[in-house]
């Protein structure tokens, strides 16, 4: 059974693929993809949103399985600031 932080990050990966689905080469803010979370699904706690967690080049603690894979939805280019794979 996947625990809490797993089904957390695999929740927030789909609906953050869903959500950008159409801005592949895009850069965008921290506070621009919880906005933007927040108004797609108010619903969801948009602290669980970390970027890092699902990032090509760099990670937190937990992260998403597809951090450092080219499942990952981000590219980390530098604080707060991350490019749309």
């Amino acid at each position: 059974m996947p625990s809490f932080g797993e089904s957390l990050n695999k929740k927030n990966h789909y609906n953050l693929m869903r959500l950008l689905s159409n801005d592949a080469g895009r850069l965008i803010s921290r506070t621009e993809l919880r906005k933007r979370y927040q108004e797609k699904y108010p619903e969801e706690n948009v602290d669980w949103v970390q970027a890092p967690d699902h990032c090509i080049n760099r990670t937190n603690k937990g992260a998403c399985w597809c951090a450092k894979s080219d499942d990952a939805i981000f590219e980390w280019i530098e604080k707060g600031l991350y490019k749309v794979r």
